[in-house]
């Protein structure tokens, strides 16, 4: 029996929505590990993050710059003090576990532009007419 072209759309679709939600859950999750479990935070002299901290920060990361340009917007106009508040941030020490911390941290915030990046296919140039 053959499929039709509704159920290979309908699979097609279920796939992109499982990803994107796959994508929504390991984000943070990864996030998590990084921040928390490898104490990313206390090597750069900032504190643990919470559940909101590493759902925010996961899906800030994972997301293109025009998202994270509309989030940092988004709480600019909530709280513009927020942004104005000054970190006391220091240099991580070089070890093993702050090099994976970085490295996880990385991972996330490469994950949205694999999708974004289309090879363009270059037409043939027309050819001028002969003399």
């Amino acid at each position: 029996m053959v499929l039709g072209f509704g159920a290979l759309i309908t699979a097609g679709l279920a796939m992109v929505a499982a990803l994107l939600v796959l994508a929504l859950l390991i984000a943070p999750a990864l996030v998590a590990v990084a921040w928390n479990l490898l104490d990313f935070g206390q090597a750069i002299g900032l504190g643990p993050l919470g559940f909101w901290g590493c759902v925010l920060l996961g899906w800030f990361l994972a997301a293109p710059m025009a998202i994270r340009l509309i989030m940092v917007l988004i709480v600019f106009i909530a709280d513009p003090a927020w942004l104005g508040d000054a970190a006391r941030v220091q240099w991580p020490e070089p070890t093993l576990r702050s090099l994976l911390a970085i490295v996880i941290l990385l991972l996330v915030a490469s994950m949205s532009h694999g999708q974004s990046t289309k090879t363009a296919r270059r037409r043939p140039a027309a050819e001028a007419p002969g003399p």
